[in-house]
């Protein structure tokens, strides 16, 4: 697939990536007396997760120095 624009608008490196947002559940432990606190993990649900689009539906991009853009999918493009 391509984008446009493809390169970073700040600092001119190209795209590492797509940001998504994703649905967990943090695991809770219980500790008694209907108390719980965060056991220290989060299982992802990955079947959940959505690449960020703007109204415009313009993709949200990366580059390795984490600038975002956001970056209208070229027409064709896979």
């Amino acid at each position: 697939m391509r984008f446009i624009p493809d390169r970073c608008p700040e600092c001119g490196e190209e795209i590492e990536g797509a940001v998504e947002t994703l649905v967990g559940v943090a695991i809770l432990q219980a500790i008694g007396s209907g108390n719980y606190e965060y056991e220290g993990t989060t299982k992802l649900w990955w079947d959940e997760q959505k690449t960020v689009h703007d109204k415009q539906g313009r993709v949200l991009l990366v580059c390795v120095n984490s600038h975002e853009w956001y970056a209208k999918r070229q027409e064709g493009s896979q």
